[in-house]
């Protein structure tokens, strides 16, 4: 019944680009996971919101069969993984087995303490990281066979995958794997997706954009080699990078040496009254 229906509305939605399908596409940014993905983000701010009422992630949860296929080609037997962004584990349960270690990492402290910790507590290979500044000091150097992300580097501005990027650098065995999905401003669909979730008052979102070119440029500046980069694969799932640790490469730790200590908002009142900024504000 359903393929009848298809067979018939498909000619007539075509005009207007629009597709029905026997199955309907689970879409990972419905209102749950916007609401949950805000709760999270808020517990870095001294505003945290309550965590949402109902049940989410849901249980069903699992990586989109396009998400999966990206990284677990790179998965063997006995391999050392870092999975940043871990959440609930919806990419662990369908790997930890395989591997002698897997460090989960994520920025929330709640999803670490009361869920993962929890969950993967009778794992011996398994050790759950807080990690809230881009550095994951127990995680050895050259010690990581696969690094990857999904649904996390998206949420990102660009100094905080410099950050990510360096600490990758440093964690990955010579030959390491490190697999990135983000959202790409560089194709029509990435624009698209961009203004579909521009806030109507223009303020902040919980999704971040880069142009591919950029983030290449700067995977390439830390000294990483680019095997794969995917734009917009898919309306759901954005774009991939997929980067290699060279065998040889220099210490970057120098690019951070220099860095900006972070400034506290009288500083930044100082210094816009120091460059006339508050006035011309004002």
């Amino acid at each position: 019944m359903k393929q009848k229906i298809c067979q018939l509305l498909n000619p007539l939605l075509k005009p207007f680009n629009l597709t029905l399908t026997e199955t309907a596409n689970d879409s990972l940014w419905d209102e749950g996971l916007i609401e949950y993905y805000r709760y999270q983000k808020s517990l870095q701010t001294d505003f945290p919101l309550d965590y949402p009422q109902r049940e989410y992630p849901p249980k069903n949860f699992l990586p989109t069969q396009t998400e999966w296929e990206e990284v677990s080609h790179l998965l063997q037997q006995g391999m050392t993984v870092c999975e940043l962004g871990a959440g609930t584990g919806r990419f662990t349960d369908l790997y930890f087995h395989i591997c002698k270690k897997v460090y989960l990492v994520d920025v929330s402290n709640n999803i670490c303490e009361k869920i993962l910790k929890d969950k993967y507590q009778q794992k011996p290979q398994i050790e759950v990281l807080h990690c809230t500044d881009c550095r994951m000091p127990v995680i050895a150097d050259n010690s990581i066979d696969v690094f990857f992300g999904f649904g996390v580097f998206s949420h990102m501005n660009t100094e905080q995958l410099l950050g990510y990027l360096n600490e990758a650098m440093r964690i990955l065995k010579p030959s390491g794997k490190l697999v990135i999905e983000y959202q790409s401003l560089s194709e029509k669909t990435g624009w698209q997706r961009f203004l579909s979730r521009v806030p109507k008052n223009f303020s902040d979102s919980i999704f971040r954009y880069h142009h591919t070119e950029s983030l290449e440029h700067l995977a390439k500046r830390l000294g990483f080699q680019i095997n794969r980069s995917i734009i917009d694969k898919n309306q759901l799932n954005g774009s991939y990078l997929h980067l290699e640790k060279p065998v040889t490469q220099k210490n970057y730790q120098c690019i951070l040496d220099n860095a900006a200590e972070p400034r506290n908002s009288e500083e930044v009142q100082s210094l816009y009254s120091a460059t006339g900024i508050a006035k011309r504000l004002n």
